[in-house]
């Protein structure tokens, strides 16, 4: 459905779904913002933790790869912090909707004793 009204973010998502799956491509974007490329690494580790199907294996390879063994290890670091940080964050604040949207009234009440 949201597709319907913005078809031109579909595009954009799977060109960013190729883009993560080429560590070649991704090391060009990557050096061409000069001095921010440690923000922008930051950024796209975040988004790999909170968008679950980017592969988070290109990511931190690329982390070494750009910014060498411990710059990379430091980078990646922040953020998988920050993004485990931020899904966590989103998980409390739509935990009811999304319980109450997939989980029965009947499984809900099982379960009320543990929370």
């Amino acid at each position: 459905m949201f597709y319907r009204y913005y078809p031109h973010l579909g595009v954009q998502a799977v060109k960013l779904w190729h883009l993560f799956q080429d560590r070649h491509q991704l090391k060009v974007v990557l050096r061409s913002y000069g001095s921010y490329s440690p923000l922008v690494f930051i950024l796209l580790q975040i988004i790999q933790v909170v968008v679950a199907p980017i592969p988070g294996g290109a990511i931190e390879f690329l982390g070494g790869y750009v910014f060498g063994l411990w710059g990379g290890m430091f980078y990646s670091t922040i953020g998988l912090i920050l993004g485990s940080w931020l899904a966590f964050s989103l998980a409390r604040i739509f935990e009811k909707v999304a319980v109450e949207k997939f989980v029965s009234p009947g499984i809900r009440r099982k379960f009320d004793y543990l929370i």
